[in-house]
């Protein structure tokens, strides 16, 4: 029972991941394989990266500000 749970959440973290990952430009295969395998630990990675890829786009000189 435990490792069907296991699945299932690894399984929805991944699919969750590869659609969080096209929305934001990143590459879909390597956070869908990442989310399979780590489950949802990798979401603060993938936060980390988007705003990496955000700062390298728009430079280090500019403000974000999120309402």
């Amino acid at each position: 029972m435990l490792y069907f749970v296991v699945a299932i959440v690894s399984i929805l973290s991944a699919c969750f991941l590869s659609i969080e990952a096209m929305k934001n430009g990143l590459g879909k295969k390597r956070w869908f394989f990442s989310g399979l395998v780590f489950g949802p630990m990798v979401w603060p990675m993938l936060n980390v990266k988007k705003q990496m890829l955000l700062r390298k786009q728009s430079g280090s000189g500019v403000v974000f500000l999120r309402a």
